[in-house]
Formats: structure tokens, C-alpha cells, sequence
């Protein structure tokens, strides 16, 4: 069995974990995992602040 590249992946609450390496694809992380049941994440980026938010209706909002 070949064995899968992986990165890691450093996420809000300081946990790590492994996501598949596809240099030719975006990498894909469901909202789920982003907001770990949270309405809302904070995402650094360039020395800003954006926030993520789960509204009522399931929507995603990123603002900055």
C-alpha cells in the first residue's frame, strides 16, 4: 500500500491534524471542522482578524 502525503494543518484551538497533500487541488475542510460547533471563528491572515460565522438560516458569512 503507498502511503498518502499529508500536512498538517494547525486549526483554532490548537489541536493538529493531518489533511491530505494535493499540490494540483484545493484543499478541502468542511465547516464543520472550521467551526468545531461554534456559530463563529476568528481567521488571522496577513496580520487582519476575519470572522466566519454560522448564521440561523446555515448560511456562512466571512467578513473582514
Amino acid at each position: 500500500m503507498e502511503k498518502q502525503a499529508t500536512k498538517q494543518l494547525a486549526i483554532e484551538s490548537r489541536r493538529t491534524i493531518s489533511v491530505p497533500a494535493q499540490p494540483d487541488s484545493p484543499r478541502r475542510i468542511s465547516s464543520a471542522t472550521l467551526l468545531q460547533g461554534q456559530r463563529h471563528v476568528v481567521i488571522e491572515h496577513v496580520g487582519r482578524e476575519y470572522r466566519l460565522h454560522l448564521t440561523a438560516k446555515g448560511k456562512l458569512i466571512l467578513t473582514g
